[in-house]
This record gives C-alpha cells, structure tokens and sequence, in this order.
C-alpha cells in the first residue's frame, strides 16, 4: 500500500485574506472527516485480500490453473478467464505453480502488474528468485534420470523401441545405443559402427537460510562406454558428420517436480548422444577403440560464489591399424539439457562431455617437399581426449548466482605412441662394397606396426640428395607391417651390381641411403657419403664441408664445439688487434675478399664465402635451431639429408678501442655471435675510407632476433668457423 503526501506551498498573506483562508480550511477539514473519495477507474484494481499488505508467495490451486489460465507468453504475461477475486494476486507477489494442466512446466514469477478487463485477468510478471519467496528450506536429492525417459529418437525422428532399457528401482538404468553409419564422398568412403551405453544421475542440492541462497549444486553424473569401429580410405579436410555431428539418439525425459519448502519447483529437460568425425589429410584404417568413463559436470554456489564442477575418471583400449596423415578424431558427446519451469532464456543449463579417440602425426607427411624426405621419423600418436563444456544461468535460485560459461579439457593422455615409417640405421659399405642397412626393433612402444611399404631397396647416386630419378637401385620387396630383432628387414647391396651402375669409380664421391614406398609417396633413409673420407674436423652440411670447431689460436682449432676460440680483424691471421684507426689506415680492409696467407685457418681449412654461408641458411636442406651444449648458448645447422650437424657457440665479439686497441670491451658474450665471412659487403662504404663492412652470421638470445647473414664493420674482432677446400 502507498501513502499519499500532500504538500501545499504559501505565500504572505494579509488579515482579511486569513479569514477567507480560515473558512477554506475549515470546509476541508469538514470534507476530509466525511472522507473523500477518487472517480472510480474504468478498470478497478481488484481489491487486497484481507491481512497483511505485504508481498506474498501465491502457490496456485492446480484446479484453477487447469480452469482458468488461458496462456503465458514467453515473456510470463499470464492471461486467466474468470480468476476467482480471493486468488488473485497483487503487484508484488510471488505466483508458482507445480505442473498442472496448461502449465506443463509450471511457472515461477513475481506479479508486475494486474490488469482486470470483461472476465480476463492480465498479469504481467517479472523473474524471482526462491531465496525471495523462501524463508529456510533444504533440499537434496539424487534422480536417476533414466526411470524418467519417456522417448527416445533417432537421427530422423523415429521413435526407437525402450526394449533395452534395464526396468530397475534400485539400479541403474543402462541405455545400448548400436549405430552404424556411412560417409561417401568422391574422395573415398569410411563406415563407422559401434555401440553407445549410458547410465544418467543428476544430484540436485539446495540450502536457503534466512531468506537467503546459502548453498546450491547442481551436477549431472553419466556413465559411458563407447566401442567403435571405424575403416575406410578417405582424403580431405573436413567434419565428415557435419559441423553439429550425427545425432545418434534424443532422449526425453519426464519433467522432474519437488518441493523445496512451500515452493513448488519443476525442471524440464532432455539429453542429446551425437557422434562426430574429424578429419584432416588423408587416412586409410582400420581402428577398434572401447572407451569407459564416469564424468561429472555441474554448477556449485558457495560463499556468493559460482563455479563449474567437473570431474571425470577414464579407460580406454585401442586397437589400430591405420595409415594415416594429418589426424583423425573419434567423438561421442551426450549432451544435458534442463531449464527450470520452462525458462531456458532466463534459469537453464547445458552440460556436454565429448569423449574422443584422436590419431594423428606428429608430422604431416603428405605435402612434404622432395627435399625433406630424407631421415623423417613420424609417429603415430592416439590419444583418449575428454573435453566438456558448462552453461548456466541460475537466477531462479538467487539474483546473486552469476551466470556460468566454461569449456575445459578433462583430459588428454596419449595411449599409444610409435613410428610408423621403419627407422634404418646408418648405412655401412664393407670392404668387398656391399651396403648394409637393418631397420630398428621399436623398444618400449605399445605401437608395433608401420604404414605399408610395398617397396623398399638401396639407392647409389652421385647427387647428395640421392632419389629414385638421380640414382642406381635395387628392389627387395614389401616391408611387412610387424617383426622382431630377429626378423628384422634389411636392406642390402653389392654396389657394382645394382642395375646400371657399371664400375665404382675410385676417384668420384657417391652417396648412399636406403627408400622405401608408401601410399604417401618414395622416402628415404640418413644418407651416407662413400667413400667417407669424413674426419673429426668437419661435417658436410648442404654440399659444404664445415669445421666442426672454431678457430683458436692462428692455424689451430679449439678443443671443443661450444669453446669460443680467438678473436680476428678481418683479413687478418692474428689475435694481435690493432687499434680501430690503425687498422683502417693499414690498408687490411682494402681487399674484397680475405686473402690466403692471412687466414688463421689450420692447414686445408678457410675462412668461408657470402655464398657458402648461404648454403648454411638455405633450410630447404638445413635445419636452424638454437640450443645449449655443456650450459653454451649456440645455434645449431643441421643437414636434413645426413643428419650431420655443427654448433655455433655465441661467443660475442671484441669491440676494438679506436686510439688503443686495448680499450675496447667483450660485447655480449654468451648470448651474441659475430662470425666472420671472407666476402666484403660493397653495398656499405665510408668516404676516403672505402668498404669497411664484411657478412658475417649474426644471432642474439637477449633480443630474441633470428640467425641472419648480417654486417660487420672489420676492425672489430669476431670468431672464424672455416671451411674445408
């Protein structure tokens, strides 16, 4: 009820104004003691019950509702026909109802606004909460959702028989779901079959005090077991089972209705079993995988605080047989829909978990260039994945519960892990010039298969690269998919007698390495130069044969790669610096390139070329990547064809003092490299000075910049890495 305030606002007045303003008040006084009264509306609010005026919580007689509700819009404006007077609510109240007919969710709502018009009673609404309309109640309970099924349908709509439903009051209600389901395309075709279980529970907890949400849990609890089995070839980059996945089964449930304290409370729900498909790349399988889980999903407020609950507990067995490149996942996700009183907008929940088998490579294999084919170990790597998503919005409960939206991964654990091109070890030529090669036993994996080969022999050429189109070869057959140390493959051959090799030349270089063929293409094994007149001083990267350890004192290499070694001006064989001003006027600088009997070089070694340093940075053939050796920070090239490597230390450089070369300083030593190039850099000069710069290999840890070729300017001292002529 509202108070009505007058306020009457004066000016000065004199006497005889007074006594006319007395009988005034005197006439009102006399009107306000018969009592006055307003015009009566055209649409009189109905009158207030007796009792108290405050708000109160209007449980519905389900016989009126049955008889009298006509609709609730979306929006809650209720509609009745001859709603009796003593039932109807005021602005304020709180209406509920439990499900009755015309309300088969039910309904929940604070009255806005009642509207009385030729028998139609008009009652706008707005939301509430229970903690309004409930001084202390608790209420726990655990349903099991599947004695509330009352259909299920498949993909289609059809209705599939309850037969394999367990009829149990104390157990359990398992649900078997067979699918089997095709996917054609132009591309290719794969099957997938199986059989879904489900046990569904959903724990619902609740605690109100002092009109006041002190606890609410919601969680949904499922048991699943998922068997598959998925074959096929198919090539592409796609959800093979649409974007939404293929619905395998809706399941619909009776709605859930209870009573916390006076209050009636109803929840409407369902729940969704979808199978999906991912694929990217190009795969041939056959892959039998059981997954069992028990997963929890749900909502908990705590101490005014929301949060997301989710907990899970796995197994998963897996039996592959697949080659495969790129990935391939295996997902079933049911999914818990329930919204409370048939408000999804306003007091819903969505609970999902997709339980997944993933297979994929390490690598991807099919698009890999021709130049990359050399020494590739990819794996096979499959893993049981449980990812599971909450959505809620619970004002229904307190207008305090902040909305939930949370999507985590449970889980990603892999089950099996293994190559699946056959690893061949180094190969070795015996005096009599037979090359031997043998592929390795994995140890440890739980994978014992590789991809298919259906060739596989040694390969001879003079190309550093050797390829079926440069080179001599044999053909020893199909590799089969398993084997043992004992019955290992091996790849062998007398080098003069592969076809159309002819005579081993002494006097030429060759390279030797072993291929194989899969549905992906010709791969190749480390190659192996012949004769190999390789010594501990360098490594042939790229066609180029790199010192394996920088320059020490003039003519010497230090002891180990990641020592720093000395510190040169260019074109200059000593460690003997002179100051920077010296040096320009000494005329070192002047060449464009180093000259011989100045280069520091041990004996057979040089300072290498612009374009050999290219070579290095070309990671078609070379690999570039930074690392530590014995705590030295460095960068390492490695040759993908041989695997042989070298490690650059970062060793800084010696900033040389202008007037006194002594006065100058070490500059970022363990984080920073300057290696000299012989090659001069003409695109920088200084007048009457000439070109003072020189390429040399750059790289910094500290500001994280890239390996680069760069410049230098020569009277600073850097470290020398040569080259074998």
């Amino acid at each position: 009820m509202y108070k009505k305030v007058y306020v009457v606002l004066l000016k000065p007045i004199n006497f005889n104004q007074m006594k006319n303003l007395t009988r005034v008040l005197l006439m009102a006084a006399f009107c306000m003691l018969l009592g006055c009264h307003d015009k009566e509306p055209n649409n009189p609010e109905p009158p207030e019950p007796p009792g108290s005026t405050d708000p109160v919580v209007m449980v519905m007689k389900p016989a009126t509702v049955a008889q009298c509700l006509q609709s609730i819009s979306d929006v809650g404006v209720m509609t009745f026909k001859g709603l009796p007077v003593d039932e109807t609510p005021r602005v304020g109240d709180i209406i509920c109802s439990g499900i009755t007919e015309n309300a088969p969710y039910g309904f929940f709502y604070r009255v806005a606004k009642v509207t009385a018009n030729g028998g139609n009673t008009v009652i706008e609404t707005s939301e509430a909460s229970l903690e309004e309309a409930i001084e202390n109640a608790d209420f726990s309970k655990t349903f099991n959702l599947d004695e509330y099924i009352i259909g299920i349908d498949d993909h289609e709509g059809n209705p599939i028989e309850l037969s394999s439903l367990k009829s149990s009051q104390t157990e359990s209600v398992t649900i078997a779901f067979p699918f089997d389901i095709s996917v054609k395309k132009a591309e290719g075709a794969i099957s997938l079959k199986g059989n879904v279980s489900l046990e569904n529970e959903l724990v619902f907890d609740v605690s109100i005090k002092g009109f006041k949400m002190d606890y609410m849990q919601m969680v949904y609890k499922m048991k699943q077991e998922v068997q598959t089995t998925l074959g096929g070839e198919l090539e592409g980059e796609a959800q093979l089972l649409g974007e939404n996945g293929f619905t395998i089964a809706s399941i619909h449930l009776a709605p859930l209705s209870f009573m916390i304290g006076p209050v009636p409370v109803v929840i409407s729900h369902d729940i969704l079993l979808v199978m999906k498909i991912d694929l990217s790349g190009k795969m041939e399988v056959t892959i039998d995988a059981k997954t069992e889980a028990s997963i929890e999903l749900g909502v908990e407020y705590k101490n005014n605080q929301t949060k997301g609950i989710q907990k899970q507990t796995s197994n998963t067995t897996v039996e592959p047989k697949v080659t495969l490149s790129g990935a391939l996942t295996i997902t079933a996700e049911p999914k818990y829909s329930a919204s409370f009183f048939g408000l999804k907008n306003f007091n819903s929940v969505e609970l999902f978990a997709g339980i997944s088998v993933e297979t994929k490579l390490s690598q991807e294999i099919a698009a890999i260039a021709d130049l990359l084919k050399y020494g590739l170990n990819p794996e096979v790597i499959i893993s049981r994945i449980i990812k599971a998503g909450i959505r809620a919005k619970l004002k229904l409960f307190s207008k305090q519960i902040m909305n939930v939206e949370l999507s985590v991964e449970l889980l990603n654990e892999p089950l099996i892990k293994g190559s699946v091109f056959p690893q061949f070890s180094d190969v070795e030529v015996t005096d009599f010039g037979v090359a031997v090669a043998t592929a390795d036993t994995p140890e440890g994996s739980l994978l014992r298969f590789i991809y298919p080969v259906s060739q596989y022999g040694i390969i001879l050429s003079e190309n550093p690269l050797p390829a079926i189109d440069n080179g001599w070869y044999n053909n020893l057959g199909a590799i089969p998919a398993t084997w043992t140390p004992a019955t290992a493959p091996t790849a062998s051959a007398f080098l003069k007698d592969l076809p159309g090799v002819g005579e081993i030349d002494d006097d030429k270089t060759y390279y030797i390495c072993v291929y194989f063929r899969n549905v992906f293409g010709t791969f190749y094994s480390k190659v192996t130069k012949y004769p190999d007149d390789d010594d501990d001083n360098y490594v042939v990267i790229n066609g180029v044969k790199w010192a394996t350890r920088n320059v020490g004192t003039p003519g010497t290499f230090v002891e180990k790669s990641e020592d720093f070694g000395g510190y040169y001006q260019w074109n200059r064989g000593t460690t003997n610096l002179l100051p920077a001003k010296d040096y320009i006027l000494s005329g070192y600088a002047d060449p464009f390139s180093w000259g011989q009997v100045r280069d520091p070089s041990p004996t057979g070694f040089r300072v290498p070329t612009l374009e050999e340093m290219e070579k290095l940075f070309n990671e078609t053939y070379v690999e570039i990547q930074d690392t530590w050796v014995n705590d030295v920070f460095g960068i390492e090239f490695t040759d993908r064809a041989t695997g042989k490597s070298i490690f650059l230390p970062a060793g800084g450089y010696f900033r040389v003092g202008y007037y006194d070369a002594g006065q100058g300083e070490f500059v970022n030593s363990g984080d920073y490299c300057s290696y000299w190039s012989a090659t001069t850099d003409r695109s920088q000069s200084v007048p009457d000075f000439g070109y003072l710069w020189d390429y040399d290999i750059e790289f910094v840890l500290a500001k994280n910049i890239r390996t680069v070729i760069g410049s230098e300017i020569k009277f600073n001292a850097c470290s020398v890495r040569s080259v074998k002529d």
